[in-house]
Formats: C-alpha cells, sequence, structure tokens
C-alpha cells in the first residue's frame, strides 16, 4: 500500500547489519574480529522492546485505521441504532438517542461500555487521527492495537505456504500467478478479519467467524483480482518507468554495497518515484477501498460495528431475504464511496505514512547509536597469542 517503507533499502540494511556480526575470523573480509556473544543479547533486546512500535506503525495504522476511514458513513442516522443481537454483538443495547437530544446515562453501564459519536458531531471520526486512535483505544485499551492480528498471520503464513505449493506446478512463467490462487481460497479469512476490525472485541475465536466460502468466494473474487492486479502493476511501475527514461535502478539485493547514481539522474529518480506514488495513489488504493467495502457488506446483520456504517450502501444492497443477493457489487463499492472520503483517505495514508517514516527512522537512531556504542569485536588470533 501506499504507506509502505521502501524495502530493498531495509532489506540492504538488514543484510548489511548481518553480515557485520555473523563475520567470523575464518571469513577473508572479516578482518578477523568477531563481535561478544552479548551483543547479540543486546539486538535481540532491542526487537523485543521495539515490537510493539512495530506492530503498531506495520500493523495497526497501516492496515487497521484505514478500513475505518474507508467504511465510516458520512450521513448516519439521527439515533444510535440498536443492536440486532445483544449476546453476539457483546454490547449493552441503549434507547435510541435523537440528534441533539441529552444523551440518557445508563449509570450501570457507562462505565464499561465505550461511547460510539452520534450523527450531531460536526465532522467523521475518521477526519481527525487522534479521533480515530481514541474511538479504536475505546474498544480494547493497549490490546486494541493488536485487533485482528492472530486472523491477519495466520492468513500471512498460509498464503505463503499456498503459494510455494502452487509454484512449482505452475512452471517459471505462470508462477507470478501462484498468489492471485492462494489469495482466492483465503478468501474467508481476509472478510473476517475486516468484519473483526470494526465490530466490538469477541470471545468468539477467528475461525468460528468465517462467513460461507460460497457467497464470499462470489461476492469478492472480482475486486481480490482487481487487487491483485493493481499490486503487480504497481511493482513493475518503477521499472517500467526507469526503461522510458533510460534509467537504470542500482540492484541492491547483489550489489556489494550501495551503488549512488550520477547527479544528472536526480531528476529521473524523482520522476520514477513520483509516478509510482501515483501509481499506489489512483490504482492500488481505488482497488482496496472496493476490496474492503465489498467485503464489509458480508457483515452479519447480528453484529454491530463500533464506526458509523452503513449496510445498504445508499440503499444498493438487498438482503438476500428479499431476493437480493446480500452483498454489494464492485461497481456499487466504488460508486458510493463519496469524494469527500476518498479525501478524508488520502489525507489520512499521508499522516500514517509521516508517522511511519518517523517511527522507522527513530529505531534506526536507536540501533545505529548501539551500533556505534558497542565494541566492534575481539581478535580472533588474540587466544592463540
Amino acid at each position: 500500500m501506499l504507506t509502505h517503507i521502501p524495502s530493498p533499502i531495509l532489506r540492504r540494511a538488514v543484510d548489511l547489519a548481518v553480515e557485520t556480526v555473523t563475520k567470523t575470523p575464518s571469513d577473508p573480509d572479516s578482518g578477523a574480529k568477531q563481535p561478544p556473544f552479548w551483543v547479540f543479547l543486546v539486538f535481540l533486546a532491542d526487537f523485543i522492546v521495539l515490537l510493539p512500535l512495530i506492530i503498531l506503525t506495520s500493523y495497526t495504522f497501516q492496515k487497521v485505521i484505514p478500513v475505518f476511514a474507508i467504511l465510516e458513513d458520512e450521513n448516519p442516522p439521527a439515533y444510535e441504532p440498536v443492536p440486532l443481537d445483544f449476546e453476539t454483538s457483546g454490547s449493552v443495547p441503549r434507547a435510541p438517542v435523537l440528534a441533539g437530544a441529552p444523551n440518557p446515562v445508563n449509570k450501570t453501564a457507562s462505565a464499561a461500555v465505550p461511547t460510539t459519536p452520534l450523527a450531531h458531531d460536526a465532522r467523521p471520526i475518521t477526519s481527525s487521527f487522534r479521533a480515530t486512535w481514541r474511538l479504536l483505544k475505546s474498544h480494547g485499551g493497549f490490546r486494541a492495537i493488536f485487533r485482528g492480528f492472530a486472523c491477519y498471520v495466520f492468513q500471512g503464513l498460509v498464503n505463503g505456504i499456498l503459494v510455494g505449493l502452487f509454484t512449482p506446478f505452475l512452471g517459471p512463467y505462470l508462477s507470478q500467478f501462484s498468489s492471485i490462487l492462494a489469495s482466492l481460497l483465503l478468501v474467508q479469512f481476509s472478510t473476517a478479519w475486516v468484519h473483526i476490525v470494526i465490530t466490538p472485541r469477541s470471545t468468539v475465536h477467528f475461525w468460528s467467524r468465517l462467513p460461507p466460502f460460497r457467497t464470499t468466494f462470489e461476492a469478492t473474487w472480482r475486486p481480490v483480482a482487481l487487487f491483485w492486479f493493481s499490486n503487480a502493476l504497481a511493482s513493475w511501475a518503477p521499472i517500467l518507468f526507469s526503461l522510458i527514461l533510460n534509467f537504470q535502478i542500482p540492484d541492491l539485493r547483489t550489489s556489494p554495497s550501495v551503488a549512488l547514481p550520477e547527479k544528472s539522474d536526480g531528476w529521473k529518480i524523482l520522476v520514477v518515484s513520483l509516478l509510482s506514488i501515483a501509481v499506489q495513489l489512483f490504482i492500488v488504493v481505488p482497488a482496496y477501498v472496493t476490496l474492503v467495502r465489498v467485503q464489509a457488506s458480508l457483515l452479519p446483520d447480528s453484529l454491530e460495528t463500533i464506526i458509523p456504517f452503513d449496510r445498504t450502501f445508499q440503499g444498493k444492497v438487498e438482503p438476500a431475504v428479499v431476493s437480493g443477493k446480500g452483498y454489494v457489487s464492485l461497481t456499487d463499492a466504488w460508486a458510493t464511496f463519496s469524494k469527500a472520503a476518498w479525501r478524508r483517505l488520502v489525507i489520512l495514508y499521508v499522516k500514517v505514512m509521516a508517522i511511519s517514516m518517523a517511527a522507522t527512522f527513530l529505531m534506526f537512531a536507536i540501533v545505529g547509536v548501539q551500533m556505534l556504542a558497542l565494541p566492534a569485536g575481539t581478535d580472533g588470533n588474540s587466544d592463540n597469542q
């Protein structure tokens, strides 16, 4: 997505760190120096301490919070709807509150049940990053940053296994389609993840919340394929733009050092970067928006949401019991996403990207200072003297 940090640079930095701390005296380029064993323990402690920050930025900010902006209803009803199934949703029912009317306080439940902003609020919740963050924390506190994390990790692991199984059978020319086959087989898990993110906490395990495969596949296979194609296009976009501009991107994975481009190619780097961001912004993000909205339309009626959510998508969705499909189509999912919602989502992505870059810089600074302060190593020949 738009908020991802350039992975080749991160991979190169990790490779350099691993090469530095794993060289042995037998290596020809090691300089006969090996860091003390406790240095490894220091970096392991850094990883453990920084792990919540990594999850917060790369998962909660980049994955969870954008879902709220994609699904929030800008024109919610003038009352707070009562959940259809209180036991399933795990919330306490309250009387409807008209816009502008005083909100009666339930003294027995107000302390335990977080309140949801009503329709008379001036702006949508996701128009403010701090308001969105407060809403998220009100449903789980610190543990809210792990909302849906188990389902997300499980889906990623199974996806990797399926891709590894499909790749040899598809051969070298069709192996790139192994990822979309895996994604189509896991549509239940990706849809359940969206449902877990937008609903209150529940003691039900994620595998018990999987929607029916047939209905989920019929509803989401088109947006899943579109999202896969947009990501494939975005991954090839920098290479394509570089070929057009006759500019060669240095291979950071095979080069022994980070090759610096010529000064005359500076404008080409800027153009390639801007065009690649444009592909992410105008192709990948719209495909992701339609996918999430279609998945959210499959939310069971018995579950309430923690954000205002229009289940009918402006009347485009008819329940299955009324001869309707019970979910929104790909075109209607995008057509009902307003320009104001689009601007709000882009602004949110910019804020999340800035926070993620600041957090990444902070983590690299902490590790970098420690690398400078820690001993470089011990002479491997000193023990033999």
